[in-house]
């Protein structure tokens, strides 16, 4: 779709890059947060009976999703030795946490097991969630944009387009419903060094979700990165990019 957007008149159109499982997936949570599930040890439990392309969505999704002060997320999967094995290889940091490099920033453990206790809790994600996603009834589509809009733009520097690339369209758009979903439900929406470090572990665990891991260099196609490590680990300068997502929100 990139190599096309030239031939779309930009006065009038506006590109829009789904992916329609994970965002029939949002579409779910943001109804049904999974907070409702946590426990009264912090834990939020969930049971995924497969890994169909919609069910890893599902994992991937909840994995940044679900970040916060004070929640732990436990998923557990039913699934084959190979499909297991596959998940593995292609998201080596959300299927094998001690593969990260600072483990005080993981709050979350995806493993196998075909037999979860019965305090673990199934999500659905329905028809009606993936007709959600093209309709144009949802405001939180076009608020999710506009801020997304403003976390580019803050990340940039004001240079560049945030539909020039469906790589930066997705990043923003999932930390701005991230940011909005903590509005919603009425979590701090401070710049804090809280926060901050919350962004950061939300933004690292996103990228996992795409199968990325710590590297030396930012390489898209081996899929590594240098700030995939702990908040206290980054540059001062990379530490105040995390506050981007809460200005925007904010409206500064």
């Amino acid at each position: 779709m990139e190599k096309h957007n030239s031939l779309i008149p930009a006065h009038d159109s506006k590109v829009r890059f789904i992916d329609i499982d994970t965002c029939a997936v949002l579409y779910h949570l943001w109804e049904n947060p999974p907070e409702l599930f946590k426990d009264e040890n912090g834990r939020i439990n969930i049971f995924v009976n497969s890994l169909s392309k919609q069910s890893i969505a599902l994992v991937n999704t909840l994995v940044w999703y679900c970040q916060s002060e004070d929640s732990f997320l436990h998923i557990k999967v039913k699934c084959e030795a190979e499909e297991w094995e596959c998940f593995k290889k292609t998201y080596p940091e959300i299927a094998d946490v001690s593969a990260v490099p600072d483990k005080n920033e993981i709050f979350y453990l995806v493993e196998k097991d075909n037999l979860p206790s019965s305090d673990f809790h199934k999500i659905t994600v329905t028809q009606a969630d993936y007709e959600k996603v093209l309709s144009e009834e949802l405001p939180v589509n076009y608020e999710a944009e506009q801020i997304a809009e403003k976390i580019f733009h803050l990340w940039s520097g004001g240079k560049g387009n945030i539909r020039e690339s469906a790589s930066d369209y997705h990043t923003s758009m999932m930390s701005a419903i991230f940011w909005l979903a903590r509005k919603k439900d009425g979590k701090s929406l401070k710049i804090t060094e809280q926060n901050m470090r919350l962004e950061h572990r939300r933004w690292n665990a996103y990228m996992r979700s795409l199968g990325f891991v710590t590297g030396k260099v930012r390489d898209s196609s081996a899929k590594t990165h240098p700030c995939l490590v702990g908040y206290d680990d980054l540059s001062d300068a990379d530490k105040m990019l995390d506050a981007n997502p809460i200005k925007a929100v904010l409206g500064e």
